[in-house]
């Protein structure tokens, strides 16, 4: 996965940003302290995982109002997509968008990233000049730890989490222990045991007591139950004695009803729908009298209206008529448009000729024709005049300007001229230099010539000794040998001795020949006698160095003459070529002069405003004509329209001398108004007089309906007229009264008591007396039985007194209770100690696998790493034991500690491990690696190896680098370098 392009919304300092991150696979963004580098880190951390409120809040920019931005990826599987994250959209969540058009949410981001959280991200592929301080402190317990924590599960706190892990098994058991949590439990559980054994000797006779006390209670339930029914009884009767008076009421309405007719024919609600019948049909009645009077009426306005109407047909050619007023008011305000256009161009047209004062009038505007291309012709005239102009006052400024410089340049020559010294003064100081620089040759060659010979005088007498030695060497063994031989007789140890001293005397020889030699060699001491000091010396050099920027001003002025000559050439040249423009420019303004006289009246400088003026005079002119043209044909349309209204009035006699136009056309619009006007009303006193006919027809039809529905009323209910209709309603009134009153008497009865107890009430002859004498009976039997449960009672608290004081601590019940939850307890934590010891080893055993799987590859990346960062000076690394750190071997075969390096080689060692890490453990998360600032103590050349290393992991995975260090950016400069700069766009 690649992160291609980045743009910033607004995080922390950077506001409507975008980042480039596509031309390469290993980018170096450069920035000093405060550029905004770890802002940008952030940042892609952000887009990437996501941050909590809080945390966006802290990068929530200071000049906008948007916290968030785009992030463009490419992904081998996906391909590329881009995540969109806006702080207070979606709370913080990614939106993903593909370029199909599809977009994905927050869970397909993680599919994509395999999983991958930010402190994963952090702990694999990031890291910086902070994380260096871990490598010297590490310990082979800890290796595990690391590693696991770094590249398998990307937590720091697995090593802790071990910790807690002891920490809670201590806490649980211990087997000398007393405070841990187990421990306790079963000091408890021993406790309650013994108080358990001495509450079994008192059992018997608390069991006695407890025995008394139920039996106690068996009989005092007994007699409660008793006393209750009694009380069920005192409040029956009170219920009787209450509902006394509403059976005596029952018993007096059901006589009066029986003394009434069983049935009693009439209708339901016969009353009250018969008053609605009456009230219903009077307002029929009074309305169907005044609709007769209405219709009298409307037909004597009628026939009124229809007198004094003209034939039809003069009616209809006065509307055909009337129908062409639209169009005559439309000519008529047409034509006094035309005119007041003519008066206002003619007076327009006059302002514009008064305005030119170039001697032309309207007369001449009828021959006068300017052609589109005329203006062009003009303002290319105007421009090339204007151009010619400026070109020429340029050219003779600039001569001017150039004569100015060669008078300068001629003095500056001059002056350098007269400050260059003669030829032999200046070969004189040449050979005082020469002769200083020659005294200082031969005083350092003196020198060494004295190094020399005290060499060769010590190698001389290094040879001379040797020599000196071999000799006499040489010649003890041959006079040895001599002496052997003398007193042996023999000639060959004479022979022997001979050859003996022959090596000796050899090399005693050939050492003074090379002593004669070397003193040939050695140089001659002598210095020039020619003295110069360091004073003359030095003045010499600076007066040769005087006349040596001298020269080259001398000839630097020199060149710009010569240039300048050339120039002035250049000069005549264009002064020539601007005479000859001139020349025919004049030859086109005469033409045009020609053509159009007037123009001699004019500057060409304004004939391209002038064609502007001409044009719109001509186009004043050409309206009023046409505007004429239109008053004309008008007038012509005006006449007609006047003829055919006379023609009309003369037919109808009607009266149309000195009449105008507005005032037929309103007389025959009076007339037809009027017709209007008087055959709408007839036609609205016809519809009235029909729509009255049809409303008596249907008051009369709803009269109808009610006397029908009201003999029907009477027929129901057996009667006569209305007056016997009357008086059998208020008979079934009294019936319906009396059999209410019996149904709100049972009502009432049946809230006090029951159905079989109502009964028994209403068919009985109970009497008050009867009912008070019982009242009586009963109370006095609740008050005996009463004394006796308070007796009961006072017996059975003296025995619970008693068994109090044996129950004053806890009792065995108790006891045996608190026992078994305390043992259900002790399970628990042996369970959990189980738990928590059976994590730890699991634990142990996973970085074990963990280690011997992956170790191995980790360290031999690492070494290779490490040796080329270091030129290969390192070829092995070796993990931490107990007693040591990490250690390497140079190829010399010595070990060293990490705390025995540099701190630089420290690091590098580290950035070895995390590279190798990031590369074995996260094969499937091809993320990019990004680096803030952690090469800050490595050399030039270690620097070089290390930016080669990953330019070569950049193959197979993007690296982002961080870096304020310039000698690191420029170590760089084979990848590309992004420089962040705070006031400028990055794209």
């Amino acid at each position: 996965m690649e992160i291609k392009h980045a743009h910033i919304y607004g995080f922390g300092k950077w506001t409507d940003v975008t980042i480039d991150l596509s031309t390469a696979p290993f980018i170096c963004l450069y920035g000093n302290n405060e550029s905004g580098k770890s802002t940008i880190q952030q940042f892609l951390m952000f887009m990437l995982f996501g941050f909590p409120p809080k945390k966006r809040a802290f990068y929530r920019p200071k000049k906008s109002g948007k916290t968030g931005g785009r992030l463009t990826l490419y992904d081998e599987d996906a391909g590329e997509f881009t995540i969109e994250r806006i702080d207070g959209v979606r709370n913080g969540a990614a939106l993903c968008y593909s370029p199909d058009g599809q977009s994905f949410d927050e869970k397909w981001l993680q599919e994509r990233l395999f999983g991958m959280t930010h402190a994963a991200y952090q702990r694999v592929f990031t890291f910086s000049a902070m994380d260096l301080t871990a490598l010297q402190d590490m310990k082979e317990e800890d290796v595990g730890e690391i590693l696991l924590g770094i590249g398998l599960t990307a937590s720091a706190n697995l090593h802790a989490i071990e910790r807690a892990l002891d920490s809670k098994i201590d806490a649980l058991f211990k087997p000398s222990g007393r405070k841990p949590e187990i421990n306790r439990q079963l000091q408890v559980l021993d406790d309650l045991d013994r108080s358990l054994k001495t509450y079994a000797n008192s059992e018997e006779t608390y069991r006695e007591k407890q025995a008394a006390v139920n039996q106690l209670t068996e009989e005092i339930e007994k007699l409660q139950y008793s006393v209750q029914q009694d009380k069920r009884r005192l409040t029956r009767i009170e219920r009787q004695k209450q509902a006394l008076p509403i059976v005596q009421e029952y018993r007096e309405t059901r006589n009066h009803l029986t003394q009434l007719p069983e049935s009693i024919p009439f209708p339901e609600n016969g009353s009250e729908r018969l008053k609605d019948l009456n009230s219903e049909l009077l307002p029929l009645k009074s309305e169907l009298s005044v609709l007769q009077v209405n219709e009298k009426k409307y037909k004597e306005k009628l026939n009124s209206i229809r007198t004094g109407f003209y034939e039809k047909h003069i009616y209809l050619e006065a509307d055909k008529l009337l129908k062409k007023e639209q169009l005559f008011l439309e000519i008529n305000q047409s034509m006094k448009a035309s005119h007041d256009s003519i008066s206002k161009l003619e007076s327009q047209l006059d302002i514009e000729l008064e305005q030119l004062q170039i001697g032309i009038g309207q007369s001449d505007l009828a021959g006068l024709t300017l052609p589109f291309h005329l203006e062009k012709s003009w303002s290319q005239l105007k421009d090339n005049k204007k151009q010619l102009d400026n070109e020429t006052e340029q050219l003779y400024e600039s001569n001017k300007q150039m004569k100015a410089n060669r008078n300068h340049l001629k003095e500056q020559e001059s002056e350098l001229t007269k400050n260059l010294l003669p030829g032999s003064k200046q070969t004189e100081l040449e050979n005082k230099l020469n002769a200083y620089k020659e005294r200082q040759l031969m005083e350092k060659m003196k020198q060494d010539a004295v190094q020399q010979q005290n060499s060769w005088k010590k190698m001389k007498e290094n040879q001379e000794k040797q020599a000196r030695l071999w000799l006499s060497g040489s010649i003890a063994a041959a006079i040895i040998f001599v002496l052997v031989g003398a007193l042996a007789g023999e000639t060959m140890f004479y022979l022997i001795g001979a050859v003996i001293a022959l090596p000796g005397i050899l090399q005693w020889w050939l050492g003074n020949k090379s002593n004669v030699e070397l003193e040939s060699t050695v140089p001659n001491n002598e210095v020039p006698s020619v003295q110069v000091s360091d004073m003359e010396k030095e003045e010499a050099a600076r007066v040769l160095s005087n006349q040596e920027q001298l020269r080259k001003e001398l000839t630097n002025v020199q060149d710009k003459l010569r240039d300048l000559d050339i120039t002035l050439l250049q000069w005549n040249e264009k002064k020539h070529g601007l005479e000859r423009r001139r020349e025919r420019m004049e030859e086109q303004i005469a033409m045009q002069q020609e053509d159009y006289p007037f123009l001699r009246q004019v500057d060409p400088d304004f004939w391209p405003e002038l064609y502007t003026k001409l044009k719109t005079v001509l186009n004043i002119y050409r309206d009023l004509k046409l505007s004429e043209q239109q008053y004309t044909k008008l007038s012509k349309e005006i006449q007609h329209l006047d003829d055919q209204l006379n023609g009309f009035y003369q037919t109808t006699n009607w009266v149309s001398a000195k009449k105008s136009l507005e005032t037929k056309f309103h007389e025959m619009e009076q007339v037809l108004e009027d017709y209007k006007d008087k055959c709408t009303l007839a036609a609205q006193y016809e519809k009235w007089i029909k729509d009255n006919r049809e409303q008596q027809q249907q008051m009369t039809q709803k009269m109808r309906v009610y006397h029908s529905s009201i003999e029907e009323l009477f027929s129901i209910a057996g009667a006569v007229d209305e007056e016997d209709f009357l008086k059998k309603s208020k008979l079934l009134e009294g019936k319906q009264q009396n059999e209410e009153k019996i149904r709100q008497q049972m009502r009432q009865l049946h809230a006090f008591m029951g159905q079989a107890e109502r009964k028994s009430l209403l068919e009985g002859n109970v009497q008050h007396e009867d009912l008070e004498r019982e009242y009586e009976s009963t109370a006095s039997n609740i008050a005996s039985i009463e004394e006796v449960i308070h007796k009961k009672r006072q017996k059975q608290a003296e025995i619970h007194a008693e068994l109090s004081g044996m129950e004053s601590s806890e009792s065995q019940s108790d006891l045996q209770h608190r026992f078994s939850m305390e043992s259900e307890q002790l399970k628990k934590l042996a369970h959990e100690w189980s738990v928590y010891k059976t994590a730890k080893e699991m634990l142990a055993e996973s970085k074990r696998n963990y280690r011997n799987k992956y170790l191995d590859e980790v360290m031999e990346r690492t070494e290779t790493y490490f040796g080329k960062i270091t030129n290969h000076y390192y070829h092995a690394v070796y993990l931490p034991s107990s007693a040591t750190p990490f250690q390497v071997e140079a190829k010399d075969g010595i070990r060293y500690t990490a705390r025995e390096l540099s701190k630089g080689t420290i690091d590098q060692l580290y950035v070895s491990l995390r590279l190798a890490i990031g590369e074995v453990m996260s094969e499937k998360h091809k993320l990019p690696f990004i680096i803030d600032d952690a090469f800050v103590h490595f050399d030039a050349v270690r620097t070089k190896q290390l930016m080669d290393i990953l330019t070569e992991i950049s193959d197979s995975r993007q690296i982002i680098l961080f870096t304020c260090n310039r000698d690191i950016s420029e170590a760089a400069q084979e990848i590309n370098v992004m420089e962040l700069n705070n006031s400028v766009r990055i794209n």
